[in-house]
């Protein structure tokens, strides 16, 4: 697709769009997502010599390769003397990139792996939503969790095959990541059910979701310290505006909206105390 759009934009003139786009594919995408996927096969080779694991980081390199020299091929235009440096250090075909064939060939059609595009999405999505969770709780980088993944059908089977991916870039705790459908989740879940904490519960798409048990996230003694100290602010809160509101002063004289808006925040700040409440009171019943 990055081909196909780049040589499009070229053709019509339009530079701008057409450098931030391999800007864009470079950084986002080959550098943040694929380079540091194949570590994982990489490092793998240098402490196994396991013809299989041999064999899927030469695979690994291969893409890179191929990855890196297209890119650089539709930079050219862009940056021809730091681009022809970096491709003459590179394997290659040719005295030049300059004179280097052009990635699309006119008239045909690159071939694009939908299926696999889907399921690499699907993986992204998974691990973005875990990188948010650990930052809301506030979780060491350093540290690894528990992370349990549900799946169905073909994303099971994929997401079961990468899971040093996975656990690399979730930083995930590799021995215990599972990954199995949505009910064995949930029965492995209640096999494990001790009281405290319900574990959080990722929807990342339609078939995948994930668990990530509240023990892995933080440490309860600091979790149950930080909760009484907002209970307490919400406590005050709510009665401050439950005042408001009873008061007849304020329902006669104020205009209706700034009552609604006032009955608006009440309800709010209830269901946050509510909510509050109920997971102090599990994690002083998983403590006890």
């Amino acid at each position: 697709a990055l081909v196909t759009d780049v040589t499009a934009q070229l053709d019509a003139y339009t530079l701008g769009q057409a450098g931030e786009q391999i800007q864009a594919f470079l950084w986002d995408e080959f550098a943040d997502w694929y380079l540091e996927s194949s570590k994982t096969r990489v490092f793998a080779a240098q402490k196994s010599d396991d013809p299989e694991i041999q064999a899927a980081a030469a695979q690994a390199r291969r893409v890179l390769l191929y990855v890196l020299d297209t890119n650089l091929r539709l930079l050219h235009p862009y940056m021809p003397y730091v681009t022809e440096a970096i491709w003459q250090r590179l394997p290659h075909e040719g005295a030049s990139l300059m004179t280097a064939a052009w990635p699309k060939e006119d008239g045909k059609e690159l071939y694009v792996d939908e299926a696999a595009l889907s399921q690499y999405r699907s993986l992204q999505s998974l691990v973005r939503g875990i990188r948010n969770t650990r930052a809301e709780y506030k979780v060491a980088p350093q540290k690894t969790i528990q992370v349990m993944v549900a799946a169905e059908g073909e994303l099971q089977e994929f997401l079961s095959a990468e899971k040093d991916i996975l656990a690399t870039l979730c930083k995930a705790d590799a021995a215990t990541l599972s990954v199995a459908t949505l009910e064995e989740t949930k029965a492995a879940l209640e096999g494990s059910a001790e009281s405290g904490p319900q574990p959080v519960h990722l929807v990342v798409g339609e078939g995948l979701e994930a668990f990530l048990p509240m023990k892995g996230l933080v440490d309860l003694d600091k979790e149950q310290k930080r909760l009484s100290k907002q209970l307490a602010v919400l406590t005050k809160e709510v009665q401050s505006l439950d005042g408001r509101l009873k008061s007849k002063g304020f329902r006669d004289k104020a205009p209706e909206k700034v009552v609604a808006e006032a009955e608006a925040q009440l309800a709010d700040k209830k269901e946050q105390l509510q909510t509050v409440t109920k997971s102090l009171a599990d994690i002083e019943a998983s403590l006890a």
